[in-house]
């Protein structure tokens, strides 16, 4: 029953409502017991494969009215075709504690009492998967006073979840509709675009059980436009109860782009974002195209200079970029600072 796992940290949510019968007479709960013995009641969980925790199930008698011997005490699950399981029980008429009748994961646990007996069961977290999730039932036989029969149940739902777990990214140069594998995907080794490229990203995420995860798309840690003209497909059931989607971003590359530094190169990165538990992949396991962008029209010409005075000529080499309309003078013989002036009233001077 408990054997896939997933590499996530457990959480614990907030207690949901349940069916109970009889007036509480009989309960179901949940708890996470830590390995300091500490106990912390919950409804739902996740599991990670480094946890020494511990999931409790137990069935809960408190005083019955007119009871005056219980038979037997069962704790089973109920899956989605609702087939019954025994997991473990106790007997009233042979008090030896819990018995159990699954496999070799799960410990049973639980007091007998005559008149209030618990039963449970004990599971490794790090063993539970998203298959986990199931209905857990207790049963109780007893006799009551005038040595008649009775029986009454509890049944309450137990949610393992999976959260989204690894990203794939892939990329297209739309002017040449070649994939790019080499390039890119690390801040070491970034492609090179010019400006009016297109590149085509495709992000595939793995949802775990939340199939309602959206991907969304960041340019340099701030979200690219319109959320809604983002392209995305149905999410698809592909192993036990882990879902995935894809995502993709169609990005035309700019002049503003070409003014970032190979400090702050272009950045595009996807990552799942799950609204119902305010989950966004963390930013480590985010994945993240890297893009260094050249200007073609931000070209260089060079032109030579020439100013006289009375005694001497001088001569200025000056290159202008055309794209950004100014002036760099590499080098000079040297002139006089009315010389200099002259020129730099015309161009942006820099001294080698």
């Amino acid at each position: 029953m408990i054997s896939c796992t997933f590499f996530w940290t457990l959480v614990l949510f907030g207690r949901q409502g349940y069916s109970q019968a009889q007036d509480n007479f009989l309960s179901v709960d949940f708890s996470i017991l830590s390995a300091d013995n500490t106990s912390q009641p919950v409804s739902a969980v996740k599991i990670d494969t480094t946890s020494t925790d511990r999931l409790n199930v137990l069935c809960n008698v408190s005083a019955i009215p007119d009871f005056k011997q219980f038979i037997i005490l069962s704790i089973n699950t109920i899956n989605q075709n609702g087939v019954i399981q025994r997991l473990a029980y106790m007997s009233g008429l042979s008090p030896t504690g819990a018995k159990p009748l699954s496999d070799s994961d799960i410990t049973p646990i639980g007091n007998f009492h005559e008149t209030k007996p618990t039963l449970g069961i004990s599971l490794k977290v790090s063993n539970l998967s998203c298959e986990d999730t199931t209905k857990y039932k207790c049963s109780l036989a007893y006799v009551n006073n005038d040595y008649k029969p009775e029986d009454i149940s509890a049944i309450r739902s137990l949610t393992v979840s999976a959260p989204p777990s690894n990203l794939t990214m892939m990329a297209i140069n739309e002017s040449s509709s070649l994939p790019i594998t080499d390039v890119g995907f690390t801040s070491a080794n970034p492609a090179a675009f010019m400006v009016g490229q297109s590149v085509n990203l495709t992000c595939i995420a793995r949802l775990g059980t939340h199939k309602d995860s959206t991907i969304k798309w960041n340019k340099n840690s701030v979200a690219i436009g319109n959320e809604s003209e983002y392209i995305e497909s149905e999410a698809d059931l592909v192993k036990a109860c882990d879902y995935e989607k894809t995502g993709s971003l169609f990005y035309n590359i700019t002049e503003e782009d070409a003014m970032l530094t190979s400090n702050n190169r272009l950045e595009l990165q996807c990552f799942v974002f799950v609204a119902d538990v305010s989950f966004e992949t963390p930013a480590d396991a985010r994945q993240t195209f890297y893009i260094d962008v050249y200007n073609p029209k931000a070209t260089t010409t060079t032109r030579i200079a020439t100013t006289t005075t009375k005694t001497t000529t001088r001569q200025y080499i000056i290159t202008t970029t055309a794209s950004m309309g100014n002036a760099t003078r590499n080098g000079d013989v040297s002139s006089s600072s009315n010389d200099q002036n002259r020129l730099c009233n015309h161009w942006r001077c820099h001294s080698e």
